[in-house]
């Protein structure tokens, strides 16, 4: 059941998951320094790495094979459901979006260097307006956040308000003397 504040509950769960992902990327070099001093005085790490607050000890459960020869936007859509599933923090970045399909076995156009493809995969997302939407620097579904797209016309471009009232009005010229006559006018042939 939807309450009036279910939009201000996940407004602040995001700003809550950014602040907790920036706050984890300025503490991870101090994290990393203190993990290599106690591993020179042969001591055992202090710090697990390389999980964020956001996701504590939940993780998704990639199979292997799970994204191989299937669409880029259903593989995205399938992790971002899993990670939601979870409940961890529903915008991802890039780079978990990447190792998950990487994990999953996603065969990448070219083939080549994972900057080259994590690129690509954000392009892509970037472009796929139907069904990603961007909450700062990560990607999620536009329907968490109740976004619909816009409506397109036959030519491809947004329905605005003026293509609404313009189809609406009565063009026919059945109503207007005036159209008629110009109408005719432009379809008789001019005497010479």
């Amino acid at each position: 059941m939807s309450t009036p504040y279910d939009s201000a509950i996940e407004a602040l769960k995001m700003e809550i998951a950014e602040k907790e992902a920036q706050l984890h990327a300025e503490l991870l070099p101090l994290k990393t320094m203190v993990n290599g001093l106690c591993k020179r005085a042969g001591l055992e790490e202090t710090y697990v790495l390389g999980e964020t607050p956001s996701s504590g000890k939940k993780q998704v459960k990639i199979e292997e094979g799970q994204f191989f020869n299937k669409p880029l936007a259903s593989c995205v859509s399938t992790f971002m459901e899993l990670r939601d599933a979870l409940s961890l923090s529903r915008p991802t970045s890039i780079d978990e979006i990447y190792d998950a399909l990487v994990q999953g076995n996603y065969k990448f156009e070219g083939g080549g260097l994972p900057e080259n493809s994590k690129r690509a995969l954000k392009i892509s997302l970037t472009k796929n307006t139907a069904q990603f939407c961007k909450v700062g620097e990560k990607f999620a579904l536009r329907k968490w956040y109740g976004i619909r797209s816009p409506r397109k016309t036959k030519s491809g471009e947004p329905e605005s308000a003026t293509d609404v009232d313009a189809s609406s009005s009565d063009t026919s010229g059945d109503n207007n003397p005036d159209a008629v006559k110009i109408f005719s006018d432009a379809t008789e042939p001019k005497k010479s």
